[in-house]
């Protein structure tokens, strides 16, 4: 068989369902086909999404302020147009700077003072070994005004990142 006689055999078979099929036939092809449009529109949709991961159109930057000062400032900028509420950002897993809001275009700068350390767990001493949890001393309940930090995590009610911030200190 050629592709003609196969491309006609098959338009009239399908011109025979749709005229002489039953009700039932063309309900499930209806079913079968529209499914098809859906599953296709779905992973279209899925796939679309930004392509650097940045649901939340973050950014940043932490910079020198001068060698003599040997301090630093951190900048984290919501670079969308979509306010940012109940914001959390962790810097290294240690230290914390929160705020209720950020609006879509704001720059917040940030510095060593501006950060908390959060991860204390209060040891009460005598109660199930629990001053044996304790590798070490706990940094200070702020970080040092050199310090720069390897890894962001922001999350907000619309969202999360997490930046490794190593060496992208060009921004």
């Amino acid at each position: 068989m050629d592709p003609k006689e196969v491309l006609d055999t098959l338009q009239r078979q399908l011109k025979g369902v749709f005229e002489s099929g039953t009700r039932y036939q063309v309900e499930k092809i209806g079913v079968v086909v529209g499914f098809l449009v859906l599953v296709i529109a779905s992973v279209g949709w899925a796939m679309s999404g930004p392509d650097d991961g940045n649901e939340l159109g973050a950014s940043f930057g932490d910079e020198e302020l001068t060698s003599q000062l040997d301090r630093r400032q951190y900048y984290i900028e919501n670079k969308g147009n979509k306010d940012w509420t109940d914001v959390r950002v962790v810097f290294d897993r240690k230290y914390l700077y929160t705020t209720d809001r950020v609006e879509g275009g704001e720059r917040l700068t940030l510095n060593a003072e501006s950060l908390r350390y959060f991860y204390h767990i209060p040891r009460p001493w005598g109660r199930q070994d629990w001053e044996r949890l304790a590798e070490g001393e706990p940094p200070g309940t702020q970080p040092a005004a050199s310090y720069s930090p390897s890894f962001v995590q922001i999350r907000t009610e619309q969202g999360r990142i997490d930046l490794k911030v190593g060496d992208e200190r060009s921004r």
